[in-house]
This record gives structure tokens, sequence and C-alpha cells, in this order.
């Protein structure tokens, strides 16, 4: 339903047309009402996973709040709108996705969409016990989730977008809760009816997380963490604003106002894209542009009032926090210390070597290093130039559910040229070859061996879990050499990347005299988008 959204928002738009606006307007009503009256609860597809049931309340609450907002007539829907609203919070706290150890992105869902409906409700003693839940929830799963360097703690650059588009849009909302409904959960702070057997709630100690005039405040260690996301997310994307595609991507998103296109000719679009249709009498064709996460920066920096961005992210943003902000913490946006872990063992003589030379010379002192050692990558940025190496521990809690075999790969991109690529994610369970050939190391410019289809992680552990016989361990990070070991074919295995003026150098070597892959055959045989398998931008698109 992120569609409603963009409904509301096209709706309430001065330049829009009044017969138009009207439209959108009996679109979004209509649409809620055929689902209600289609969709009883806890029968059918929509009522399977309470994370699609969170992500669709919240969307309707705020499409039906902008409509509110700007004065449109919605009293006729609102006794079944806020009926569906408690059959929808009931379902979520009845089913939430909770592990005490492995819960991830599904779960943070669940309790963003039930701050949402919580904050919609009147207050009460229901609907209060879920905004005192939901509010706990959020802050200690933002901490657990976000690493404290910023990195996502999935392993995946897209969960991470997903991630903080739900706790950035929430956080947003809980700062913009008023006093007086803050005075009502404390005096009557009670545990929802209906919580699964076994589900342990983190707690909420409500002292000092209400300011003097009875408003949120955060922990300065989530401030911290928001601020350094924002970091994260500009140090992984290219120029373009596209970011790279590292571990999973299912293309998914909490609330999506004003998602980023690109128009290409029909004719063009069926061939870069085979398998997505085409209208046979269209003559052109809009791509959303999934892998653009400027919307994340653009908004963290508005929670943070930092610059003034007019875009449609940020306005939504400062409109949920009712203008309400955050501190901008004394830590750097980004990390960039020079590492060496371990002592960085020099390179065999008889080294695995590919030299990559420049088209023109890099000006090293412009280069950066954006070093995330909680996720494990290291990225080498500047003057047209962006280069990562991954190496480093699983996601969610050494799981790995949306890690891939990438231990010691690299992408690299240089003047709007991607060299060297990650492929993305195709599919998941829809062909669980697909999911395992995008998860292969013979998918990532990774250390493999020579005729051999060895796994440096194991892939049979099942579709949501990879095995960790990598135990990648940082070496050397500078701004201009990352180096580092892992011993996933059973002896130790090294990468050494180097960034001259002119000249990209990789050298890969084996302490065990492990037959590795020539890294010359391996660049060889990537195609056009600087990739080993078809580029997938976003989930079940696949390039020709």
């Amino acid at each position: 339903m992120h569609h409603l959204v963009q409904l509301a928002l096209l709706a309430v738009d001065d330049s829009t047309a009044p017969d138009l606006a009207d439209a959108c307007e009996i679109e979004i009503v209509d649409e809620i009402r055929d689902f209600v009256a289609s969709n009883p609860p806890r029968f059918g597809v929509n009522w399977r996973v309470a994370m699609d049931v969170a992500i669709r309340a919240a969307n309707w609450i705020l499409a039906f709040s902008i409509l509110e907002a700007h004065g449109s007539e919605t009293s006729a829907l609102n006794d079944l709108f806020e009926g569906a609203l408690r059959d929808h919070g009931r379902y979520i706290v009845e089913h939430l996705e909770w592990d005490p150890h492995w819960r991830g992105n599904h779960y943070l869902a669940n309790v963003c969409g039930l701050a949402f409906i919580a904050a919609a409700l009147p207050a009460g003693t229901e609907s209060n016990a879920w905004l005192a839940l939901a509010t706990g929830e959020v802050l200690a799963e933002g901490l657990r989730q976000v690493n404290a360097d910023g990195s996502g703690f999935e392993g995946s650059t897209s969960y991470h977008r997903l991630s903080l588009d739900m706790l950035v849009n929430t956080i947003a909302l809980l700062l913009g809760v008023d006093s007086r409904r803050w005075r009502a959960v404390t005096a009557d702070n009670r545990l929802p009816r209906g919580l699964p057997q076994g589900f342990t709630p983190g707690g909420i100690d409500w002292v000092g997380l209400l300011d003097a005039e009875g408003h949120l405040c955060l922990p300065q260690a989530l401030v911290a963490r928001l601020w350094r996301a924002a970091g994260f997310t500009r140090a992984v994307s290219r120029p373009d604003g596209r970011a790279l595609l590292i571990g999973d991507n299912d293309s998914g998103r909490f609330i999506k106002p004003c998602p980023r296109y690109e128009v290409l000719g029909a004719d063009e679009a069926r061939i870069r894209f085979p398998v997505r249709p085409v209208a046979a009498e269209a003559d052109r064709e809009w791509r959303e542009l999934g892998e653009d996460h400027g919307h994340l920066v653009r908004a963290i920096e508005a929670l943070f009032d930092v610059g003034a961005d007019d875009s449609v992210d940020a306005w939504v943003i400062r409109w949920l926090a009712s203008h309400r902000t955050l501190p901008v913490p004394c830590t750097p946006g980004t990390v960039g210390e020079d590492i060496g872990a371990l002592a960085a063992s020099a390179p065999a003589e008889q080294c695995n070597v590919l030299v990559l030379p420049f088209p023109r010379s890099i000006d090293t002192s412009r280069v950066a290093l954006h070093a995330y050692p909680a996720w494990g990558l290291y990225l080498l940025k500047g003057d047209g130039l962006l280069l990562s190496f991954r190496c480093g521990p699983l996601g969610l809690s050494g799981t790995g559910n949306h890690d891939h075999n990438d231990q010691l790969g690299i992408t690299f991109h240089l003047d709007g040229r991607d060299w060297i690529a990650d492929p993305g994610t195709y599919r998941y369970t829809a062909d669980l070859a697909e999911r395992d050939a995008y998860r292969s190391v013979r998918a990532h410019f990774a250390p493999r061996l020579r005729d051999s289809d060895a796994e440096p992680g194991s892939l049979a552990e099942g579709t949501w879990r990879l095995g960790d016989q990598a135990q990648a361990k940082i070496e050397q990070a500078t701004a201009s050499s990352l180096q580092g070991r892992h011993q996933g074919y059973g002896g130790v295995v090294h990468r050494r990347v180097e960034l001259f003026e002119d000249r990209l150098l990789i050298r890969d070597w084996s302490d065990d005299g492990l037959d590795l892959m020539p890294l010359v055959e391996q660049y060889a045989g990537l195609n056009a988008d600087g990739s080993a398998l078809p580029y997938c931008p976003d989930y079940g698109v696949r390039c020709a």
C-alpha cells in the first residue's frame, strides 16, 4: 500500500488539478474499504506475515493523516478505519516475529507498525499499552540493529536501507506524539493482552526519556547511530546516487513517498530487462531506481535539521515529528581511522595478481577510507572512485541470513563505470537454485579455487543461513591499502588491494598452497555491467 501515500501527496499538492485531487482521495478511501471487505482478519495471504500487516497499516495511517491534515472530508470512513486498525494491531501483537536471538527487520517492522497504529488510535487502555510496548522495542531494536559505526547488522546495504527507513519514520512519529498522550501512557504502563507465549520485551525506563515538556527524548547512543547511519549510506553510494548492492536485496521499503525513476525507451527497456514485461503499445518504460538510497539520507538529515532540503522525503519526516528535531551528536558521520587489526603478512613470492590500469591519474590525496568493522565493510572513496572490500563477521548475530559468500570480495567503480560489481539478488524462494547462484562465491569477485565449486561458507545450512567457515579477519585498512584473510577453503587465503595514482593492484595468495583461480581469468569473465552474473538492480529484475 505504498502507493496510497503517493496518492495522498498528489491529492494535497497545490499544483494538482481539482478533479484529479478528488479522484485520488476517492481512490484511497475505496481501496481501504475494498481491502477491509475482501480480506477479513487472519484469512488469506494478506494476513500471513505480521511484517506485511504492519507496513500496510503504517501506509494507510500516513495517507489518511495527510488527507485529514489538509482538510479533506474523511469522517465517513472513520469508524471503519479505526476498527480495521485495531484488527491490524491485535494481529501484530499476537503474531510478533520475535526471537530472543535471531530477530531482525521483520520484528522491527512489527513494532514500528504497531507504533503507528497506537499513535493513530484514541488514547485508551489497549492503544496506550501498544504505544508503550512499541516505543520501548523500537528504541531497543534501534540500538541492536544499527551497529555503533552506523552500519546495518544484517550484512546487506538494502536491508540497512529498509531497517533505517522503518526507524527514521517511526522515531519521527514518536517525537511528534503529544505530551498529554505520553502522560496517559506512562500512567497506565502495562503489557498488551495477547502477546505470544515466551515473548520477553526489553522493557522501558521512562525516567529520562521524557523531557521537561513531556516529549520523548532518544538515548544518546541511538542518536549517534542514526547520525552515523546517514554517513554509511552516503559512503556506499556511487556518485550517481546508486548504492552498492552488497548482500541480499528484496527492494523492501517501509514508507515510499517519492521514489526515484529512470525513463527508458520501450525498445531499450525490452532489451535491457528481457524478463520484465513492457506493454506492446508503450513507447517508454518507467523503472523505479531501487538502488537509490538518497531518500534515506534526506530523511535522516531532516530529523537532525541539517540543511534546508525541501524534498518530499524531508517534508514527511518534519511533519511526522511536528518539527521536533534531534541534536547533531559530537561524533563523526563516518569512521575513517586506519586499521591494523592484525600484523599484515607480506604477499608470497608467487601471487595471483591482477593489475587494472586507470584511463586517467587518480588524485589519491582525495581518496578517504570509510571503515565499518562492525559489519566488515571497508571503502575507499573519492575523486570519482568507489572501492568496497568485504572482510568480517556475518550479519544478524552470525547467522548470515542476508549475507553472500563475498568474503575478501571487492567492487570497483570509477568515473561512472562499474569495473567490478556485485550482481545483487535475483529472487528468493521462487527458485532456490537461483538464490544460491547469487549467494555463491562464483557471483562475486572474491578468491576462488581453480577448477572447484568449493564455497568459503556453506550454502547448505538453509535458505536464510550461511556458514561462517571463512572466519574472515581484516589485517590492514588504510586509504591506499586493504588486506584481509579467511580460512573458508580449509587453508588460509589472503587478499591485498592497493591503490596507486595510475592503477589498482590486487594480489591473492595462500599460506597453505591452495590452488587459486587466476584473477586475470576471473576478471575476463565479467560482463558489461562488471558482474559475474546478470546484474539485478531490483528484486526480480534481471538485466540482459
